[in-house]
């Protein structure tokens, strides 16, 4: 998307709707974006890692409905 340059799925792909995905795990800051923005995170959390910080990546892949329950476990287990 936008210039990005990634992998297409072959056949049939399908997103569920109102659920995201946590595509990094980490345990000391929650990190919540949609669409290009995810890998834009997901690059800042390497750089934070350097400086010993842990990240959650979350791509919310919907934002209506949006998936309060992921982001509500992510940052009760980060606390930020």
């Amino acid at each position: 998307s936008y210039g990005d340059k990634g992998e297409v799925p072959t056949g049939e792909y399908l997103v569920p709707i109102g659920k995201a995905k946590v595509v990094q795990e980490g345990k000391d800051i929650t990190l919540i974006s949609h669409s290009r923005m995810v890998n834009l995170c997901k690059q800042a959390a390497d750089e934070l890692k350097k400086k010993g910080i842990s990240c959650e990546v979350i791509d919310l892949r919907t934002i209506e409905p949006l998936d309060i329950d992921t982001i509500v476990k992510s940052v009760k287990k980060t606390h930020f």
